[in-house]
């Protein structure tokens, strides 16, 4: 593995607080060993702790000394609940479960590369906010999407989240220009294919006219 191997396990602890090894060989595209290898040249380096996850996985996180090395929050070192994991884990199977993987980007690098819309940093929403960066034709296009990771709860009820979003920026001409074009999307992740199948009906009886993507994580079933 090479050192840019090991920056990218570094930078996706920081993006997403926690990877598990099946993660880790489908995002980066390493196999099995590879992924092992480094973990555990990472580990005796005191730069990721593993803990217990389900049964015999293990996740890993940064420890206090990567923060401080990499000139990050602590928090990143945190402890994370059983919501935490499972809203982190839903995002990045989201993420790797394309070729390349969807990225992160901060909203200043989105905005410098967007032209969907002329706005600040600071119009852009807190939150959850999914940066997706890919190549088409050799030009760079990005979209914005609000990514929902499935808590279990009814079709109805996360179709209202995402309402109540557009709701609370309803006043921010920003955001309100950008879910009216096909520049943003709303994301749900859930567990099985006929919750999914559940929520795309919802949506069509709800006439939600917004794009929205659904994905499949069936690991999240034992989270």
């Amino acid at each position: 593995m090479t050192l840019a191997t090991t920056n990218e396990v570094l930078d996706l602890l920081v993006d997403w607080r926690f990877v598990t090894p099946t993660l880790l060989e489908r995002y980066l595209t390493r196999t099995p060993t590879q992924v092992k290898n480094e973990l555990r040249r990472l580990r005796n380096k005191e730069l990721v702790e593993s803990y217990s996850f389900i049964g015999k996985q293990v996740y890993y996180r940064l420890t206090p000394a990567a923060c401080r090395s990499l000139g990050v929050s602590r928090r990143h070192a945190g402890p994370l609940g059983p919501q935490a994991i499972r809203q982190y884990y839903g995002m990045l199977d989201f993420a790797a479960a394309t070729t390349p993987p969807r990225h992160f980007l901060s909203k200043e690098d989105w905005l410098s590369i967007s032209q969907a819309l002329n706005a600040t940093a600071a119009q852009m929403p807190r939150g959850f906010l999914y940066f997706d960066l890919s190549k088409q034709e050799g030009e760079e296009q990005v979209r914005l999407g609000k990514v929902y990771v499935d808590g279990r709860a009814e079709p109805a009820s996360l179709l209202n989240k995402a309402r109540r979003f557009i709701a609370a920026h309803r006043s921010n001409s920003a955001i309100r220009k950008l879910v009216t074009q096909d520049d943003f999307l709303f994301a749900f992740v859930t567990e099985s294919e006929g919750k999914a199948d559940a929520i795309a009906e919802a949506a069509e009886r709800a006439e939600f006219v917004e794009p929205i993507r659904l994905h499949v994580s069936p690991d999240l079933s034992v989270i």
